[in-house]
């Protein structure tokens, strides 16, 4: 027969042997449970960071085609501007050539005028001469607000043009 402190004893070790088995167990679910939870977490992290890579990425797309429309706006406003000022040039061309026939009908008119007329009546300026200069007057008054009209009104257009396609993205 086995002796008593025997039994107490194998009964301590079986029991600390269990204690020792099932800590094992519960070690292994633990890591097990560990790995899962960090495997969870950088899949989360990675979907976070492709969602930020994502949003980022079309954000730079629709900047570069905004600024890609602003570019093309404003070379549609130099355009525009270029073919102002060959406007107004040939408008200044076309201006002194009729100013110059002014002058010219103005003398002609000076030249027939009677003599006998300018000597009774006081001194005036040549009503052909004031013709003339009425005439430039008006025609320059008119060629400097048809200017800041048309310079105005490009960028005004290209104003309006720049906020729709800032607005309607």
């Amino acid at each position: 027969m086995i002796p008593s402190k025997l039994w107490v004893y194998g009964g301590v070790t079986a029991v600390v042997a269990a204690a020792f088995g099932y800590q094992a167990l519960r070690i292994n679910s633990l890591k097990t449970t560990i790995a899962e939870e960090r495997l969870a977490a950088s899949k989360q992290r990675e979907a976070a960071v492709n969602a930020a890579i994502g949003y980022m990425r079309n954000e730079l797309e629709k900047a570069n085609r905004l600024a890609i429309e602003t570019q093309g706006i404003l070379r549609d406003e130099v355009t525009k501007r270029l073919e102002l000022e060959g406007d107004v040039a040939a408008a200044t061309a076309v201006g002194n050539s009729l100013r110059d026939a002014a002058r010219s009908a103005a003398r002609r008119c000076s030249a027939t005028a009677s003599p006998a007329n300018a000597a009774s009546s006081p001194a005036t300026k040549d009503p052909g001469l004031v013709l003339a200069d009425v005439f430039a007057e008006v025609e320059s008054l008119g060629r400097a607000m048809a200017e800041e009209a048309d310079r105005r009104g490009i960028a005004g257009s290209t104003c309006e043009r720049e906020r729709d396609a800032l607005t309607t993205r």
